[in-house]
């Protein structure tokens, strides 16, 4: 067979470091800080961290942005072999050899626990963080994570899919026209601990912090939204609207509604879709698909670093729909509201 005219992709492997190399890594993420500080721009230089679960990784962080120096997977010849896949320059034999190369940011497509050890050691060595999964980690996990980019100077964004959703970002600049929101309803929206704490951002994103939560059927101020939706969770937010959700394990995202109710009109916000009533009559919009959750944690990482708000969910977010799911099981445990 002739491999004339083909391109064979072969990555250099950088082994474990010497504190001389971590101090250069360092040096030249400082640098590179002070000149984005100055408003310079330049794309965002980024390593992979993967347990191989998303092979299209690297198509996502590029696609966000982003160029793909590195690859780190759980051996040595792993990193080779999926940096060559992912078109990177290298492959790292360990997490320090990780830190101690020209990178600005690590994204982390790992299971939550290894996520957190992993982004709490490279936040603390001044690397930037996107955690590409957006299973909710404990508590005291996030403010590990939280402690270390204070120390490395560092920001972390988190891959949370509904922050992808044009419908859902739709919503938030209009609901200010609402006036004062009563209530929300969400009925289809798919069970577990990840869509949870999904659903516990959309409702901050949508209607402010969350004051009170309910787990307990005992205690909701209602039982069901419908003969086939039974209310799953109950929320009060700071400016006194009642939320109430349906989550069950046959439901998707695809086919959850989200009905916002307030003093001068609603909005009805479905996956691609979204209905405005109000006082100068109804409107529909449809969106695009949803952006890919990582491509949307690295543009928002990109905007915060060069001073521009960010789209992306952050530790700090990340740590408040974790306090909320964990008051809902405390809740349901106890048949009674908690104040979060």
């Amino acid at each position: 067979m002739s491999l004339a005219g083909s391109c064979v992709h072969v990555p250099e492997l950088r082994t474990a470091s010497r504190p001389a190399d971590l101090e250069a890594a360092t040096q030249w993420r400082d640098e590179r800080r002070r000149l984005r500080d100055e408003g310079e721009f330049f794309p965002l230089q980024l390593a992979l961290v993967t347990d191989g679960a998303d092979r299209a990784l690297a198509d996502n962080v590029r696609a966000g942005g982003g160029d793909v120096i590195g690859l780190l997977a759980p051996d040595a010849l792993e990193s080779l072999v999926w940096a060559a896949e992912a078109q990177a320059q290298h492959g790292y034999s360990a997490l320090d050899a990780l830190a101690a190369d020209a990178v600005d940011v690590a994204c982390l497509d790992l299971p939550v626990a290894e996520a957190c050890r992993v982004g709490t050691s490279l936040l603390a060595d001044g690397l930037h963080v996107v955690l590409a999964r957006s299973q909710t980690p404990d508590r005291a996990s996030i403010r590990g994570m939280l402690d270390a980019a204070s120390t490395g100077n560092s920001s972390a964004a988190v891959g949370l899919r509904t922050r992808g959703w044009g419908s859902i970002a739709e919503a938030v600049r209009l609901v200010p026209q609402l006036g004062l929101l009563s209530q929300v309803t969400v009925v289809g929206w798919p069970s577990g601990r990840e869509a949870r704490a999904e659903l516990c951002d959309v409702v901050r994103r949508l209607c402010g912090e969350v004051v009170a939560v309910s787990g307990s059927t005992e205690v909701m101020p209602a039982r069901e939204l419908s003969p086939t939706d039974p209310v799953t969770l109950a929320l009060l937010t700071a400016q006194g609207a009642t939320v109430l959700a349906s989550e069950s394990p046959l439901r998707s995202y695809e086919t959850m509604q989200i009905t916002i109710v307030g003093a001068r009109g609603r909005i009805v916000v479905e996956h691609r879709d979204l209905r405005i009533s109000d006082r100068s009559g109804v409107r529909d919009l449809t969106f695009g698909d949803p952006t890919h959750p990582v491509r949307v944690a690295i543009e928002g990482l990109r905007d915060e670093l060069s001073g521009a708000t960010s789209a992306a969910a952050g530790l700090g977010d990340l740590l408040a729909a974790a306090r909320i799911v964990e008051m809902a099981a405390e809740s349901y445990e106890i048949d009674a509201w908690v104040e979060t």
